[in-house]
């Protein structure tokens, strides 16, 4: 007999987490940007969109060594890009602890 695997939310939400990760990352790259230089990080999309990512919020920052994740408007001056999570699409902002972006 072989058993159903089935994605509930909670491993939908960890999932979205691990993507948010590696879309940081791809940025922090695309900016030009040190890969241990600490960042301020933004993301911006509707609240019911980023619930059930937050018990995943400080792994995040840890992953992509953010000193802190604002969920607000990107700011100007921020690096930016749009990745899609399974409930919709999340804008990222990231900057550089320095405040460049190296762009």
């Amino acid at each position: 007999m072989i058993a159903e695997t089935a994605i509930d939310d909670a491993l939908r939400a960890e999932g979205d987490a691990r993507e948010l990760t590696r879309a940081v990352q791809d940025l922090r790259k695309q900016a030009g940007l040190d890969f241990d230089e600490p960042i301020d990080l933004w993301l911006d999309a509707p609240a019911a969109l980023l619930a059930p990512i937050d018990p995943y919020l400080a792994a995040l920052a840890d992953d992509t060594i953010a000193d802190s994740v604002d969920r607000a408007p990107l700011p100007a001056g921020a690096v930016l890009a749009r990745h899609q999570v399974s409930g919709g699409e999340v804008a990222l902002g990231l900057r550089g602890k320095g405040g460049s972006s190296h762009d």
